[in-house]
């Protein structure tokens, strides 16, 4: 039978060089880890290497022996001897890189190997659905490719300092920038500095508030800059998303546009306003039921294929968390949250760019009381989870709509920025057009 892809030389010669020369464990860590390793064997050592060398104590033959002793394997493979076989194999520590890669790659193919076997068995079983299957397989691969990354290492900080510079010099030189993605919203923009790459961003509201077409309103600021942005909504279809977004753009009353109430002189408008809305650089995926696997593995394939365009997908919007698929096997619609909530802000981090998700908030909002209904970190729904992972966490807060009987405040909107992981907190008063579900500043 034929063995799977492998280099035991390569192996037995990193195996060497962390005897040889302890101090270079650390950069070899950087390149491979115990799991790369074939033999299981060589993968035991090289763990204990790194186990000795992390708690400060001296790496050789005789402190790995030590530690191996009560290794049935070790012992069966030679024990002392086959350590300093490995020790023999080296005549330069020079090479190490080359041989670290080498382990590296053979690791790659076989889990890419494993990966396929396992889809075929999926296949074979009948007990996942074609769908299913593509989307386990699309993640894996793409955990694969992750993996042969090297690992964050620490770094100096000069070039961070340097790097902070040419932000610094950047915003300097040009006034009217955000450090951030802009909302497109110059109010909220000077309060937290746009959305920056890799943060998790929690719209919340109570239903009707208008979070949905808030964050619609972004999307559509950020796309007529020509910067793409990937829309996942559980909850309104394709087709009621473009309404909304035709009537943001055309100006026209979204209702004008559900039962075709249009005067012949707002055709002009509607047709312009397709016209831009067509151009823009919005993916828009409504399949119902989506785990946030779903939405993970969509985002990292939306990202890929935008990026072979040339271009780059500068936003996610998912609406929203509580109506997305938990884990089955967290039992607790808290548990199933939080682990959406976490998966989420590593979404953010793993692509790099800003995650905007939206989340319904408790009714506690409504039972305070009249006068007292701005929402509060306490009033997200259903996990504590989300306010801890989420870098900035914005309330969508009408007071005219809980005070229907004051005509003055019926265009009256609010955006509270209850958390800014990385900035002030307070509020931001903002104009509602309900007949165009639209917000405007409030300058």
């Amino acid at each position: 039978m034929k063995l799977p892809p492998q280099d035991l030389e390569a192996e037995k010669f990193i195996i060497g060089c962390c005897l040889v020369d302890s101090t270079y464990i650390g950069n070899i860590s950087e390149i491979i880890s115990e799991d790369d390793f074939y033999d299981i064997l060589n993968a035991e050592i090289f763990a204990q290497c790194k186990k000795l060398y992390a708690n400060g104590n001296p790496v050789d033959v005789v402190s790995v022996n030590t530690v191996l002793l009560n290794s049935k394997i070790y012992k069966e493979r030679g024990g002392f001897n086959y350590l300093t076989n490995t020790v023999n194999v080296v005549q330069s520590v020079a090479g190490w890189q080359y041989h670290a890669n080498s382990v590296k790659e053979k690791s790659l193919l076989r889990k890419t190997i494993k990966v396929i076997q396992e889809t075929a068995s999926d296949i074979d079983s009948g007990e996942l659905s074609a769908k299913d299957i593509l989307e386990k397989c699309q993640a894996d691969m793409f955990s694969v490719a992750n993996s042969q990354q090297s690992k964050s290492s620490l770094t100096h900080i000069e070039s961070e300092v340097l790097q902070s510079l040419n932000d610094i010099e950047y915003v300097y030189a040009n006034k009217s920038s955000v450090p951030g993605l802009a909302s497109g919203f110059t109010g909220l923009d000077k309060k937290i500095g746009g959305f920056s790459k890799g943060e998790l961003i929690i719209i919340a509201g109570r239903p009707s508030m208008g979070k949905t077409a808030f964050a619609l309103n972004v999307a559509e600021k950020v796309a007529k800059n020509g910067k793409a942005v990937a829309i996942f909504s559980l909850e309104m279809s394709r087709r009621l998303l473009t309404n909304r977004l035709l009537s943001s753009v055309s100006s026209l009353a979204n209702s004008k546009l559900k039962y075709g109430n249009i005067e012949t002189y707002e055709f002009q408008s509607l047709s312009e306003g397709a016209e831009k809305l067509s151009k823009m650089p919005i993916y828009i995926d409504d399949s119902a039921d989506m785990t946030v696997m779903d939405i993970r593995t969509r985002a990292r394939n939306t990202y890929n294929q935008i990026k072979a365009k040339g271009q780059e997908l500068s936003l996610i919007l998912i609406d929203y968390i509580q109506l997305m698929k938990g884990d089955p096997k967290l039992k607790d619609k808290n548990l199933q949250v939080a682990d959406i909530s976490r998966q989420l802000k590593s979404l953010a981090k793993d692509l790099n760019i800003p995650v905007v998700a939206l989340s319904q908030l408790s009714r506690a909002v409504e039972q305070r009381g009249i006068n007292n209904t701005k929402p509060m970190l306490s009033d997200l729904r259903d996990s504590g989870a989300i306010e801890q992972d989420a870098d900035v966490v914005l309330f969508v807060w009408r007071e005219g709509y809980y005070k229907k009987n004051e005509p003055a405040l019926a265009k009256n909107a609010t955006i509270i920025v209850g958390k800014n992981r990385n900035g002030a907190c307070g509020e931001v008063n903002m104009l509602f057009e309900a007949e165009l579900t639209k917000f405007f500043d409030n300058n």
